[in-house]
């Protein structure tokens, strides 16, 4: 879905070709005119595209206790994991990948916020880590392996807790959870380096750094469908 707004930083622009004494005197005559004419290219130009559960393209939810399991959401009997509720806890995450090829070529992220439907939370104030991953991981993901197809190849950490190799160096942002629902986070610079190609576009690692927290997530492939969103910003540059 695709959504369109007008940019303050467009009338900006447009305030700034003119002087002081045009400004005063135009507001009288031609600048508010201008300005009003304005409205219609510039509600044209910033763009907002929703991303939906539908458009993830790949998905896994990985823990130490099931190591060469893709889908360990939740371990409902032991060493039997279901595919969803998603348990984020220090001994697992989740990972997941949005495609941004929906949007055109030639723009500025302005702003990028996901979405994610919290179900539980333990303590109150737990805090939920979300990093780049940094290298490429697809089928037969889990603790232990990012693939195993074409190549068997290993997180250098298991469960992609490398730091500056499995994943960024620092998280891309920390959010505190106080109580359970729908959380936005921004995290518009992530979305931008991917855009521009000055970083590749891996997704990300959903995580609990925390001693003795969990957090839980409605999955976006089973209950938590509707509230699962990307929401990207974007304008002309």
């Amino acid at each position: 879905m695709i959504s369109n707004s007008c940019p303050a930083s467009a009338v900006i622009k447009f305030l700034s070709r003119l002087g002081g004494d045009q400004i005063s005197n135009g507001l009288k005559g031609f600048a508010l005119p201008a300005l009003l004419a304005l409205a219609l290219p510039c509600a044209l130009q910033a763009r907002t595209i929703a991303l939906k559960a539908e458009d993830i393209d790949r998905v896994a939810a990985i823990t130490e206790q099931g190591p060469r399991y893709s889908w360990a959401a939740y371990e409902g009997t032991v060493g039997m994991f279901r595919n969803a509720p998603q348990f984020c806890t220090p001994q697992s995450g989740f990972l997941i990948h949005y495609p941004l090829d929906k949007i055109p070529k030639g723009q500025h992220i302005s702003l990028a916020e996901l979405t994610i439907p919290v179900a539980l939370v333990s303590p109150p104030q737990a805090r939920l880590y979300f990093w780049r991953i940094l290298v490429d991981w697809g089928v037969g993901v889990c603790n232990q392996f990012r693939m195993i197809r074409p190549t068997k190849e290993a997180w250098t950490v298991p469960g992609a807790r490398g730091n500056s190799t499995d994943r960024a160096t620092k998280p891309s942002t920390v959010i505190g959870v106080p109580e359970v629902g729908e959380k936005s986070v921004n995290l518009t610079q992530d979305v931008e380096l991917w855009y521009t190609g000055a970083a590749p576009n891996h997704g990300w690692l959903i995580s609990v750094e925390d001693k003795d927290t969990a957090i839980q997530l409605q999955s976006p492939i089973y209950d938590g469908t509707a509230s699962w969103e990307l929401r990207i910003t974007y304008e002309p540059q």
